[in-house]
């Protein structure tokens, strides 16, 4: 192939830029919609920043320290509340062995301390201690 016929193949591979549309500016439509929403965006700050600047405070709650009046409050009840009381840990007890239950020496938030029997299972007289 002769030299004269490449140069001509690669001339054909360029592309046309004279047929661009608009000359690489984008349409006239896309600018509008992006100058709505900056102008938007901007709106919703100012009506943002007015209603901060406006708006009426929350009113002011005045705080007063209730105290006790009288001699005769030392064995007196000065607030009686109900409710209940959950446990912040919950324990699981296990036992290395098996068995059934013969006893329990403990009620529900009873308090237990480390070497009291807590159970007693029938079989060979076995105890689980906490």
């Amino acid at each position: 192939m002769p030299t004269d016929t490449k140069h001509d193949d690669l001339q054909n591979l360029r592309i046309d830029h004279s047929m661009r549309d608009g000359g690489g500016e984008p349409p006239a439509w896309s600018r509008r919609i992006i100058m709505g929403g900056i102008g938007l965006i901007v709106l919703l700050g100012l009506i943002a920043l007015a209603y901060r600047l406006f708006a009426t405070d929350a009113p002011e709650v005045e705080v007063v320290r209730a105290t006790a009046e009288g001699s005769d409050v030392t064995g007196a009840t000065i607030l009686s509340a109900t409710g209940y009381v959950v446990a912040h840990h919950k324990i699981n007890v296990n036992s290395k062995v098996t068995g059934r239950v013969a006893w329990i020496g403990v009620e529900k938030g009873d308090k237990v301390k480390e070497g009291q029997v807590v159970v007693r299972l029938e079989d060979q007289g076995i105890s689980c201690f906490i």
